[in-house]
This record gives structure tokens, C-alpha cells and sequence, in this order.
């Protein structure tokens, strides 16, 4: 079995500013989401899609690119700790995302309320 890992170099490109979930967030699913995210502009004006990018690709893989190979977690007691590292190996068991596609990831999204 495949273990997918999406970091944070992927999730991060996965970006929208307040005004904009303003004028997308309209669904009435949504308008919860909206109100939790009234929290968090208060402190930042960008909102980053990590959780529902990595639950999309579920049902639309092909939003990212991967690449196979072994995933390992530095555990040194450094500014490193926690960092994770893939080395590529085309027997190996993790696929880590690449690349994303922001736009599509987006109309994918938002498609499921239209």
C-alpha cells in the first residue's frame, strides 16, 4: 500500500486572500466555514487550503504530481527535528507530492457546490 505525503511546499501554493473567500464562499455548506474563518483573518489576510487539498486529491489524484520513494523524519534534537526528507526509490512505499495545480485544485473545490 501507498502512504501519500502532501508538505507544506505543496499545500502553501494552495492560497486564497480574505476578500476572495468572501465572494467564493456563498454555498450555504460553506457559510460555517466562513464564519470560523472570520477568526482567523483577524490575524492574517491569507488562508491556506492544507487539509482540503489533501482530502480532494482522494477524488482527483492527478492534482498533483509524486514522486516515489522513502519518506524519513529527522529526530535529531536540532532546528531540524520533525523535518521529513524523501529519497527517491522506485520500490519504495511513500509517494510525496511534487507540484500542485492551484487553479484546478480550486475549480474542483468550489465544483462540488455548484
Amino acid at each position: 500500500r501507498t502512504h501519500w505525503s502532501i508538505g507544506l511546499d505543496v499545500t502553501t501554493k494552495v492560497t486564497m486572500h480574505k476578500d476572495e473567500v468572501s465572494k467564493k464562499f456563498t454555498h450555504p455548506l460553506l457559510k460555517p466555514v466562513l464564519d470560523f474563518a472570520g477568526v482567523w483573518f483577524e490575524r492574517s489576510d491569507i488562508i491556506t487550503f492544507h487539509d482540503p487539498l489533501a482530502a480532494t486529491l482522494i477524488f482527483e489524484p492527478t492534482l498533483c504530481t509524486f514522486e516515489r520513494g522513502r519518506i524519513e523524519v529527522d529526530q535529531s534534537p536540532t532546528d531540524q527535528l520533525g523535518r521529513t526528507t524523501l529519497t527517491r526509490d522506485n520500490t519504495g512505499s511513500h509517494e510525496a507530492a511534487m507540484t500542485v495545480n492551484p487553479s484546478r485544485f480550486f475549480e474542483h473545490y468550489f465544483g462540488v457546490f455548484e
